[in-house]
């Protein structure tokens, strides 16, 4: 089992933004993004509204999404993972421990 505090050392360690957000009835959302990008990539809130008046996209939404805590950690390091397969936090943790 990963530690989410590992996963975040992990990523500042290889130079990659995330943010985290959660709300009581919706899980947890994160983004490989700072949160100065918010005018860029829009927000959890952005997507959700998307839902309920459709535009087309032209780029798929940053925002990954995941229902508990525990399940925070894991669900960072694979969307790491499969977003920068070539960076250094992918060499270096992607291999089976």
């Amino acid at each position: 089992m990963l530690h989410l505090e590992e996963v975040l050392q992990r990523l500042y360690d290889s130079e990659i933004n995330v943010t985290i957000t959660m709300l009581w009835d919706g899980g947890f959302d994160f983004a490989f993004a700072s949160y100065m990008e918010f005018g860029e990539i829009g927000t959890p809130q952005d997507d959700f509204e998307s839902l309920i008046k459709p535009e087309p996209r032209v780029t798929q939404s940053p925002w990954y999404n995941c229902g508990a805590a525990s399940e925070l950690a894991e669900a960072i390091h694979k969307a790491a993972l499969d977003r920068y397969p070539e960076s250094e936090y992918a060499k270096t943790y992607g291999r089976p421990n």
